[in-house]
């Protein structure tokens, strides 16, 4: 069986997106791309669910792939493994850093390997959550103040594996 997603379009008015200028030509990504968000967070710890989507000329919302991470286990560590350069985090107990509630701090997640076609004229877009209520238990960190800082002493952003 196929699986398949509906249209986020509507979920998406719900999350902090980001969406790109519209797409000159196909773009081909294949592997994983990698997400860098320097934040705050008032509770001292958050949830970051992290979407990639492609955005078709009417809005329609077509899921690409995702990354989840909770940001006090940012901590990176050295992969056991060859895990080709990727941020890797153990999220053991002694590697759990609180998020400051007025110091940004950077937090590495990489999303789910994907081989895909972004087609022109399409946009991309990265959507940011606290929660994903359709597939994970609450938390007390959902009602949760999260600030993503950007700019040139903060450069949050998505690192995309283009194949040229």
């Amino acid at each position: 069986p196929v699986m398949a997603y509906p249209n986020l379009a509507r979920n998406d008015t719900r999350c902090l997106t980001y969406t790109t200028p519209v797409l000159g030509e196909d773009l081909t990504v294949v592997g994983h791309p990698l997400v860098v968000l320097w934040i705050t967070a008032e509770k001292g710890d958050a949830n970051l669910h992290v979407l990639l989507e492609e955005v078709d000329e009417q809005g329609g919302v077509r899921y690409v792939t995702e990354g989840v991470l909770r940001a006090s286990q940012r901590k990176l560590a050295e992969a056991p493994y060859d895990n080709l350069g990727l941020p890797y985090q153990r999220c053991f107990d002694e590697d759990a850093q609180p998020v400051p509630r007025d110091e940004p701090v950077e937090v590495r997640l990489d999303l789910i390997p994907t081989a895909t076609v972004f087609d022109g004229g399409h946009r991309l877009r990265l959507v940011v959550m606290g929660a994903d209520a359709d597939n994970t238990r609450p938390s007390a960190l959902e009602d949760n103040s999260i600030r993503i800082y950007r700019g040139a002493d903060h450069p949050s952003r998505i690192e995309l594996p283009v194949l040229e």
